[in-house]
């Protein structure tokens, strides 16, 4: 049983760290401009993946979500990074298409 506190704080702690916010609207912050690629994918997935995290927890809770659609404006993680196709990146941003309805 994960109680919903603990939902709560995994995406307070990523609002904290502006994983929520794009990293293109980072790009025009001096600390932020030089921002790889690898770190923009990396920021877009933890945040995803916190996003289907409380979509799943509030389902088997019966609770409401967490997260709200209008609370952030994070992009879909890239799901062919430098061209290729990764099978398990496809299916996660499908999961997470899935959890947007």
């Amino acid at each position: 049983h994960i109680p919903s506190k603990q939902n709560e704080g995994s995406h307070g702690k990523a609002q904290d760290l502006g994983l929520h916010r794009d990293p293109s609207v980072w790009k025009n912050t001096e600390c932020f401009r030089d921002m790889s690629a690898v770190e923009i994918q990396l920021r877009r997935l933890i945040w995803w993946g916190i996003f289907v995290l409380d979509r799943y927890i509030s389902a088997w809770q019966g609770r409401p979500c967490g997260i709200h659609e209008d609370d952030f404006d994070c992009q879909l993680p890239d799901d062919s990074p430098q061209g290729t196709k990764d099978i398990s990146l496809l299916c996660f941003v499908q999961v997470i298409r899935l959890c947007m309805f």
